[in-house]
């Protein structure tokens, strides 16, 4: 069907365009997991 809807077809790339605007970046995303890895791997004190 997109095939035949050219109109449709540039709806939706634009709202995936939008949409993918939103997404961190690469470099924000490694930050975020890196963070994560030094918070998992603090140690722990003992009680």
């Amino acid at each position: 069907r997109l095939l035949a809807d050219p109109e449709r077809r540039d709806e939706l790339r634009e709202r995936g365009v939008r949409q993918a605007a939103t997404w961190p970046t690469e470099d924000e995303t490694v930050a975020q997991v890196l963070s994560i890895y030094d918070e998992l791997t603090q140690p722990t004190p003992l009680l």
